[in-house]
C-alpha cells in the first residue's frame, strides 16, 4: 500500500512538472504544425508572449518553490513506516491551493488561455480538437 502511494505521488509530481508550462502558456490553435501544440508552440517567436511568460515565471518563483517543497514533504510523509494520513491530507490541500494560486496568477498575467473544459491539464485540445484531442494544428 505504501509503495502504491509513493508511486502515485511520484506520478502526480511528474504530471504537475510537465503540466505547469502548459497551464502557463496561452493556447493558440490553428492550422499547421506548431499552432497550439506543446509548450509555447505557436507563441515561441512572439516576443510579447515570451515576455509575459518570463514575468509570470519570475513572479511565481516563491509559489513554485513552495509547491515543490510541499510535494517533497508529501512524498516523505507517504513513504514513512506509518504514514500520517492527516498530515498527508493537509499537504494535498495546500498543494491544491498553491496550484489554484498559480492558475489565478497565469490568468491575471494573460497567459492562462486554453485551460478549456478538461479541468486544466491540457486545455481544450490542439487546434480545436476538444479534450485531449488532436485538432487541425497537431498533425
Amino acid at each position: 500500500m505504501k509503495s502504491r502511494l509513493s508511486i502515485f505521488a511520484m506520478l502526480l509530481l511528474l504530471g504537475l512538472a510537465f503540466a505547469m508550462p502548459a497551464l502557463a502558456m496561452q493556447h493558440r490553435g490553428g492550422h499547421g504544425q506548431g499552432s497550439g501544440c506543446g509548450m509555447m508552440a505557436g507563441n515561441a517567436t512572439d516576443p510579447e508572449a515570451l515576455a509575459k511568460f518570463k514575468q509570470f515565471q519570475d513572479e511565481t518563483t516563491a509559489l513554485r518553490r513552495s509547491l515543490a517543497a510541499d510535494a517533497t514533504e508529501l512524498e516523505a510523509v507517504l513513504s514513512a513506516q506509518n504514514p500520517d494520513t492527516a498530515k498527508a491530507r493537509l499537504l494535498r490541500e495546500k498543494i491544491f491551493d498553491t496550484h489554484q494560486k498559480l492558475r489565478d496568477a497565469a490568468e491575471k498575467a494573460g497567459i492562462a488561455g486554453g485551460m478549456g473544459g478538461c479541468g486544466g491539464m491540457m486545455g481544450g485540445g490542439c487546434g480545436g480538437g476538444g479534450c485531449g484531442g488532436m485538432g487541425k494544428g497537431c498533425m
